[in-house]
């Protein structure tokens, strides 16, 4: 089951992990749940796999610019306050935080101040289907019912392992 899942990606996989290995690319990975690879390669090489008809996208690993750290002071600091403290949700439901790379690659949203157009900024999402891939999802969880129905209209099993076999939950994407 999980087996035959696994060397059903890897088979799908092969020929581009291939390549990659003939290039000598660096830290080349392979994901199972989204068949998907990662790899350190050159520019060269990503414009080349981008014309690959087994590819479907090349999207660059972007980096998370870190905040300048300021220099320590001698000055002993007072202790903030627990309300200075940064919280697990903002106090402004409208000023969300945001895990910026992801959203960020995707377009999806940018920080508030950014020039750059998120996509709330061009649609709002009427007609929109949302596709959920997850290890072990229970689609009867309370934080998926809105008025009183469920979000999701659809759901499959491909594990072939049927919807109550036991999972670690590790994986999941939107």
């Amino acid at each position: 089951m999980a087996a035959t899942r696994a060397s059903t990606v890897a088979n799908d996989q092969s020929g581009v992990r291939g390549e990659l290995s003939q290039l000598h690319a660096r830290n080349v990975k392979g994901f199972k749940v989204l068949n998907g690879i990662s790899a350190t390669i050159s520019k060269a090489e990503m414009s080349r796999l981008r014309t690959n008809p087994a590819v479907q996208a090349v999207v660059p690993d972007l980096p998370i610019k870190a905040k300048p750290v300021e220099a320590p002071s001698r000055r002993r600091r007072r202790r903030p306050a627990a309300t200075e403290l940064q919280q697990l949700c903002p106090a402004n439901p409208a000023v969300p935080l945001l895990e910026p790379e992801p959203l960020q690659l995707m377009n999806v949203e940018f920080q508030p101040g950014s020039s750059i157009a998120g996509a709330h900024d061009l649609v709002d999402g009427t007609g929109v289907k949302v596709a959920w891939m997850a290890d072990g999802i229970d689609i009867n969880n309370p934080d998926f019912i809105r008025n009183g129905k469920s979000i999701f209209v659809d759901y499959q099993d491909f594990t072939t392992e049927g919807t109550d076999a036991p999972t670690n939950g590790a994986e999941g994407v939107r």
